[in-house]
């Protein structure tokens, strides 16, 4: 089980008064950062629906933003960690060109990909048998420059990261794919979950830090 970081109150409540994150990716979001963007998501959603969030304990009227006194959130109806209501943000490419990730891919370690067919079948099981690829034809959506999915590759893709994500560290190790190659491919599959989004930024390192 992973233990959750302490959270930090303060940082929490600066970081939803300075309101949302930009697109560009400067640094890996924290933890306060991520729960702060989920509430607004919540007011936001409180609004569209005719809510009222004061009523509902939201935003800086509930405990969590408003602190000591305010009271908690009135529904319960969440089904993941509520920083995981927050959108997912993957690391750019360039942050995973560093030379300490260069010795993490060392040539295919499965060579008759046995396991890599294996997930692919089960992550693409609503795929029409003659549209699944083989693992040969997956594994050219990891080609160097491909920033860019198209057609059956980019099906292939979405469907493989949307619901392999308990595999990919194994397929990556097996099939020695490059970091880069990997989250490439992840954005251009536009299927970014959090779980592999967690993951991944674990390796990520701001191209300015690592030149130093």
């Amino acid at each position: 089980m992973t233990l959750q970081p302490i959270l930090d109150r303060g940082k929490l409540r600066a970081a939803y008064f300075d309101g949302p994150m930009g697109d560009e990716f400067t640094h890996v979001p924290t933890r306060e950062e991520r729960l702060a963007e989920a509430e607004r998501f919540f007011v936001k959603c409180c609004l569209k629906r005719g809510g009222d969030p004061k009523a509902e304990g939201l935003g800086e009227h509930g405990a969590l933003i408003g602190g000591p006194g305010k009271p908690p959130r009135i529904f319960t109806n969440l089904w993941r960690p509520l920083e995981n209501y927050a959108k997912p943000r993957l690391a750019p490419v360039s942050w995973f060109e560093h030379e300490a990730l260069k010795v993490c891919a060392s040539g295919c370690k499965d060579p008759e990909h046995k396991f890599l067919d294996n997930v692919l079948g089960m992550s693409l099981s609503g795929t029409p048998r003659e549209s699944r690829p083989t693992a040969e034809q997956f594994l050219a959506c990891f080609g160097h420059g491909k920033d860019k999915l198209m057609g059956l590759e980019w099906h292939w893709a979405h469907e493989f990261f949307g619901n392999a994500i308990g595999d990919i560290r194994r397929v990556r190790f097996l099939e020695g794919i490059p970091f880069p190659d990997l989250v490439r491919a992840v954005h251009a599959s536009t299927s970014v979950r959090h779980p592999l989004a967690d993951w991944l930024n674990q390796f990520a390192r701001s191209p300015d830090l690592a030149k130093k």
